[in-house]
């Protein structure tokens, strides 16, 4: 072979070589075929298999409430991908279903956005709805409410038995420990501690009233108090007013559980009780199929402080209704202490 022929080889070989570079360049600009940008180019199956998971609501997404200070989203993690769910803009649809905005995002693949169709199942997950202190006649007026909507609630008493008591068992609900007299129990002597918590589950027994569930006033409690009490209640309740998600099937989840105040001075805005409670009860839902969330007040009433307008609490039952979210007693849970 001569010289010219060699250079003319050599010629081929390197034009067909720049052919195949700028081919993969133009594939890699997504200029070959109909790959968006945004999850990354040269990943259209990568993206076509991740939107099928998330159209399905798929189990391998791990859910889980996310809070950044006083917000909280729902976010999910699938394939190095992180979801973030607009739970609280999601728009019913003519057929009843939801229609829930995402986005996803990694460092290595860009951006996904889009919504996906959500119908509320069946499923165990709810609302843990309770009511503390000694507003008996008041609770009492608002039974037919809670049976209307086939809602559960527990009552955490303050002081001793009473008639109360058995027409809130014959109705359904439940009858919980509040104590004596609603004392700071971390300011009490031990004697009087036992007094305040202890004594009066005798008075109850007797009654034919078991106490399941003990509350603790104001919320306050320490850690000795738990070892104290497990042995006498089931399960023990915190106060405050952040939000705290549990899982009903998991005992060991929910022994001591917080729970989230609902009352008139926590939110003073009807507009901010609606948005919260909406995005509450729907991230319940979302999340897994035994989520739940304790709620609690005091007085049912549209001035008190330390109570709940009828109307909020109507939003309360009717909202669950709609997604299929049971409500649950503490001694609906499942298991106990030890």
């Amino acid at each position: 072979m001569n010289v010219l022929a060699i250079l003319v080889l050599a010629l081929c070989a390197s034009c067909a070589s720049g052919a195949r570079v700028a081919e993969g360049a133009s594939e890699a600009r997504g200029e070959t075929g109909p790959v968006e940008s945004g999850i990354g180019a040269g990943a259209a199956e990568k993206r076509e298999n991740i939107e099928r998971l998330i159209a399905h609501n798929s189990e391998r997404i791990r859910k889980r409430l996310h809070q950044d200070g006083g917000k909280y989203t729902v976010l999910g993690e699938i394939d190095g991908l992180t979801l973030e769910y607009d739970v609280q803009n999601a728009v019913q649809t003519e057929g009843g279903a939801l229609s829930v905005p995402y986005a996803a995002w990694s460092e290595a693949d860009g951006a996904l956005r889009g919504s996906l169709l959500w119908t509320p199942p069946e499923s165990d997950s709810g609302v843990v709805l309770s009511f503390d202190d000694d507003y008996f006649d008041v609770w009492e007026r608002y039974f037919p409410l809670l049976e209307s909507y086939q809602a559960r609630a527990t009552f955490f008493m303050q002081g001793g038995v009473n008639d109360f008591c058995t027409r809130a068992q014959a109705a359904g609900h439940e009858i919980a420990y509040h104590t004596k007299n609603h004392l700071d129990l971390r300011r009490v002597s031990e004697e009087v501690f036992v007094e305040e918590t202890l004594e009066q589950r005798a008075q109850y027994t007797k009654a034919g009233i078991e106490l399941g569930a003990f509350a603790f006033p104001f919320g306050f409690n320490e850690e000795w108090m738990h070892k104290k009490l497990f042995p006498s209640y089931a399960r023990l309740r915190g106060f405050g007013v952040s939000l705290h998600l549990y899982h009903k099937n998991n005992n060991a989840d929910a022994l001591f559980v917080r729970s989230k105040s609902i009352d008139n001075i926590v939110y003073k805005d009807d507009d901010a009780f609606y948005r919260d409670i909406a995005f509450i009860l729907r991230a319940v839902k979302f999340l897994s199929d035994d989520a739940i969330v304790f709620l609690t007040t005091h007085t049912i009433s549209s001035t008190a402080d330390w109570g709940i307008k009828p109307e909020r609490l109507e939003f309360i039952l009717k909202s669950a209704a709609e997604l299929k979210l049971h409500f649950w007693r503490f001694k609906d849970l499942s298991g106990g202490a030890d």
